[in-house]
């Protein structure tokens, strides 16, 4: 607040974003699609991120087109005069057909940005290689580039800048983090190049305004957009055995005013992002104001309405699961799934845990059943039941292992318990979570029934 009353005094406003963009990650084909673009449009976004693959079949087709989700996507951009950012990475999408130095692969991103520019009104393009590796692997480019990748993106990125239509921005993701080795490669670059920064999956923490600084030293003064992977949870393929509820923290105050536009990555289940999107969408409204804890309440306010009880509910479990990334309660699907729980039942330590769930959890989430936001509540459920049956589990599948271990054979009491507790959890997400935790136990072929071995996490 005293920063605020410093910049009024000097006749200084906090900085506006030039671009305040969410990025909602999976498949776009979803009947609640518009639900959702509606949701973070009223919050404060002006701008969405999309894949290529998310809006197109095949983006470097010879004749590119929108798919039925990039459709309805175009269609409602337009009618709310919201900001498209297609993310296009071209080493995934022409993988088989194209090595980076041929003129073809150009030719397919040129044709891929003007179907974007004319059907969608697509302004900004990301030439992302964020997937990949940093040591190139076609011949043809390592005849021309050398084995560093770097050098061949860049120059990938200078001759495309040159064969796309005058209205469009380009951006380069490298598929690096920006270190000097980079940094020399990317200097060259045309100013015109923005650079999109991302933090990694551990530390998706987004840099601070000096470090913007330092890299406009670098390569110019050119724009920078952050790709900030949060409250994403590296779901993916997986299935997450909690959500990320805590509000967005530890960002530098003046980060805002040296960037051009910021990018929020959403979970896989969008509507369970909303409560860390409040306090996103708070913190791009008034970077010097922003209060976490003051945002993080006013979010589960919103999401809770007036039910006390839902609130007091969602207070204990935005607890359980809101830590910063990195920290003491922060959860992602990669170490937080059912393949991966499957561990602690060979740690008494971890076993005591999940016993605290199962006598938690119960009565918390039928208090959750006020939450005022009825899809937001939903998947937060859904994944608290994921979380409670195998918590239901862990005692009869360490009783099974451990009367193995001894040679014992009477097991026949104790798999009728799993058969029963999945017989229970239905056709859901619980069961496929219940079936995962099984198999990677060593367990599932031992029960009557067993479906095929469930996809690991």
């Amino acid at each position: 607040m005293l920063l605020l009353a410093a910049m009024a005094c000097l006749g200084l406003s906090p900085a506006v974003l030039e671009v305040r963009a969410v990025h909602l990650p999976g498949s776009l084909a979803r009947e609640d699609l518009v639900t959702h673009l509606d949701y973070v449009h009223r919050l404060g976004f002006n701008a969405l991120w999309v894949q290529a693959h998310q809006v197109t079949n095949d983006p470097l087709a010879r004749t590119p087109s929108l798919n039925e989700a990039g459709r309805v996507l175009a269609s409602w951009s337009r009618r709310e005069n919201v900001r498209l950012i297609v993310s296009l990475d071209p080493m995934i999408a022409g993988s088989d057909r194209f090595a980076l130095g041929d003129k073809a692969l150009v030719t397919a991103i040129r044709r891929f940005a003007r179907t974007l520019r004319r059907d969608a009104q697509v302004h900004d393009l990301i030439l992302s290689f964020e997937n990949a590796a940093p040591d190139l692997r076609e011949i043809r480019d390592i005849v021309t580039y050398g084995r560093d990748a770097a050098p061949a993106h860049a120059d990938l990125a200078r001759r495309v800048r040159v064969k796309l239509p005058r209205s469009m921005r380009l951006w380069l993701l490298p598929a690096r983090p920006l270190d000097t080795a980079a940094l020399e490669s990317l200097a060259p670059l045309p100013v015109s190049i923005g650079l999109v920064w991302r933090g990694n999956d551990a530390t998706p923490a987004p840099p601070s305004a000096t470090d913007i600084s330092h890299l406009r030293d670098a390569v110019g003064p050119r724009a920078v957009l952050i790709h900030d992977r949060f409250p994403a949870n590296q779901a993916g393929n997986r299935m997450p055995l909690a959500h990320n509820l805590g509000p967005l923290q530890d960002r530098d105050v003046h980060l805002a005013g040296r960037i051009n536009g910021y990018v929020s990555v959403a979970m896989d289940d969008w509507a369970a992002s909303r409560l860390t999107l409040i306090t996103v969408a708070d913190w791009l409204r008034n970077p010097p104001a922003y209060e976490a804890k003051t945002s993080w309440e006013r979010a589960m306010r919103t999401l809770a309405g007036e039910d006390a009880q839902a609130l007091e509910a969602l207070r204990t479990q935005a607890l359980e699961w809101g830590g910063p990334p990195g920290g003491r309660n922060h959860h992602t699907a990669a170490t937080d799934n059912p393949s991966r729980t499957s561990n602690v039942l060979r740690d008494p330590a971890l076993v005591s845990r999940w016993h605290w769930t199962l006598t938690r959890y119960p009565q918390r989430m039928k208090h959750l059943q006020g939450l005022a936001d009825v899809a937001f509540r939903d998947e937060l459920l859904e994944v608290m039941a994921r979380r409670l049956v195998i918590a239901r589990a862990i005692p009869t599948a360490r009783e099974i292992l451990a009367r193995q271990a001894a040679g014992r054979s009477d097991l026949a009491g104790l798999i009728g318990e799993l058969n029963r507790l999945r017989a229970r959890a239905g056709a859901t997400s619980s069961r496929i979570a219940l079936d995962r935790f099984l198999f990677a136990s060593g367990i599932l072929p031992l029960l009557d029934s067993a479906d095929d071995a469930p996809a690991r996490d």
